[in-house]
C-alpha cells in the first residue's frame, strides 16, 4: 500500500456518510456517473456499458462506492439521484452520437424502490429520445440487496417499462434474496453473474459448478448472461468456454468518464 493511500484512508477516519452530506454532494453535483464497458465475449467489441456512480468530494477526494451506493439506495433520495444519472448520461452522450454505434446497451442500475416511482418511466423515454438517433437499449439492472415490496405496488410500471423495450437484468444473480421468484415476476433478459464467482474461476470449484447451473438456468429461461468483475485471462478463457455472452471487468477496461468511453468506441470498435 503506498503512502499515499495510507493518507486517504486515514482521512477517510473522519468522514461520515449522512442524509444530509448525501444531499449535499447531490446539490453540488459530486455525485458523477462513470461507465464501465461492457464487450462481446468472443470478438471483445464494445456493445455497451455499466453507468456506475462516482462520489469525487472536494475534501475526501475519491470515495469507494463500496461506502456510499448502499446509503444512496436506502435514501429519500434515490428517485432524484436516479433521474439525475439518466438525464446526465443521456445529455452527456448526445455530443458524442455521430460517433457511437447503434443500438449499444446502457445498462443502469436501479433499486426496488424505483420501481415505485413513476419517474423512471418519464426518465428511460426522455434518454431514448435525447440518443434517439443511435437507438439505445436501456437494460435496468435490479439489485437484489433489498427484498422486493409487494409486487402489486410496481407490477404496472415493469409491464409499462418492458411494454417500451425497457430490458431488464437481475444483478448479482445468485448472491441476494430470492433468486427464484425475481426470475418469476420480472422476466428478465439477462442474469448478471456476480463478481465473487468470477474470483473464484480456478481456485474455488463451488464457484465454477454455480456458474454452469447459472448458464444452464440462463438457457432455458431465455436469457443472455453477462459475467461481472473479469480480471484475469484464466477467467476469460472459462467464461467464453461456458459461452457467457457478455463481460466487463478490468480485463477489459476500468469505469471511465464519458468522454473517455465514447474515445474508447472509437479506438476499439
Amino acid at each position: 500500500m503506498t503512502q499515499s493511500s495510507l493518507c486517504v484512508e486515514a482521512s477517510l477516519r473522519d468522514f461520515y456518510i449522512t442524509p444530509s452530506s448525501l444531499r449535499k454532494a447531490f446539490r453540488d453535483k459530486q455525485l458523477i456517473p462513470y461507465i464501465q464497458p461492457i464487450v462481446e465475449s468472443h470478438s471483445k467489441c464494445v456493445v455497451g456499458g455499466e453507468v456506475l456512480l462516482r462520489w469525487l468530494h472536494p475534501d475526501f477526494g475519491y470515495i469507494s462506492p463500496e461506502l456510499f451506493i448502499p446509503y444512496v439506495e436506502k435514501s429519500s433520495a434515490i428517485n432524484e439521484i436516479t433521474d439525475y444519472i439518466f438525464e446526465y448520461v443521456g445529455n452527456s452522450l448526445k455530443s458524442h452520437s455521430d460517433t457511437l454505434p447503434r443500438k449499444m446497451k446502457f445498462c443502469f442500475n436501479i433499486s426496488p424502490k424505483n420501481l415505485n416511482n413513476k419517474n423512471l418511466l418519464r426518465s428511460c423515454a426522455k434518454f431514448l429520445e435525447t440518443l434517439d438517433d443511435i437507438e439505445p437499449l436501456i437494460v435496468l439492472e435490479i439489485t437484489e440487496r433489498d427484498k422486493i415490496p409487494d409486487l402489486g405496488s410496481f407490477e404496472l410500471v415493469i409491464k409499462a417499462l418492458q411494454n417500451n423495450k425497457v430490458q431488464i437484468s437481475l444483478d448479482d444473480f445468485g448472491t441476494g434474496y430470492s433468486n427464484y421468484y425475481y426470475l418469476e415476476i420480472f422476466n428478465p433478459d439477462y442474469l448478471k453473474i456476480d463478481k465473487f464467482f468470477v474470483n473464484g474461476i480456478g481456485e474455488k470449484i463451488n464457484s465454477q459448478y454455480i456458474i454452469k447451473s447459472i448458464v444452464s438456468l440462463a438457457r432455458d429461461v431465455g436469457c443472455l448472461t453477462i459475467a461481472e468483475g473479469v480480471e484475469y485471462a484464466h477467467q476469460y478463457s472459462y467464461l467464453c468456454h461456458e459461452n457467457i455472452d457478455y463481460m466487463q471487468g478490468y480485463l477489459f477496461s476500468q469505469p471511465m468518464m464519458i468522454n473517455s468511453f465514447a474515445s474508447l468506441i472509437i479506438d476499439r470498435n
